[in-house]
């Protein structure tokens, strides 16, 4: 019974194929947007780049105190939610820059951890932002939709 409703389902949307890699910001902010402009500007994501990401990070955190994202009416119907967090450009750059900080940092031993912060001139000091993640909803009949979420609790790291 359940392969004959899925060889139905797949009859009546012929060209539907579902998503199978996880949602990211590249499937959120699409085409040529000033995020990946930001990001661009600063560099790879990568150890040897760590001083100049940090920097960014803190300018863009303060930028986006100043400039927050909103809560909306979201369209139910399209999967989104009762009321939709659209975040501001500033708060994904920050969260995106803070997630690269987590990913570069976190598996290092404390002796290069130590070494790496003398050679990037890195002062200790904690660093918090909210970390902004993405979902998607298929829509059979209206397509696929991509949503924000602000997590409700800061991620926190100490430099």
């Amino acid at each position: 019974m359940d392969s004959e409703k899925k060889r139905e389902d797949k009859n009546r949307f012929p060209g539907y194929e579902p998503k199978r890699t996880p949602d990211t910001i590249n499937d959120y902010v699409r085409g040529e947007n000033r995020v990946f402009e930001i990001l661009d500007s600063i560099g790879p994501k990568r150890l040897d780049n760590i001083g100049r990401i940090i920097k960014y990070f803190k300018l863009y955190q303060q930028k986006a105190s100043n400039i927050p994202g909103t809560y909306k009416k979201g369209h139910t119907e399209l999967g989104a939610n009762r009321e939709q967090y659209y975040p501001s450009d500033e708060e994904l750059v920050v969260s995106e820059l803070g997630i690269w900080i987590l990913d570069l940092l976190k598996p290092l031993d404390e002796k290069t951890y130590r070494e790496l912060k003398q050679k990037h001139s890195l002062e200790s000091e904690k660093i918090m932002f909210h970390r902004i993640s993405f979902r998607h909803v298929d829509v059979m009949g209206s397509g696929r939709y991509f949503y924000a979420e602000k997590e409700p609790k800061k991620t926190a790291l100490i430099l």
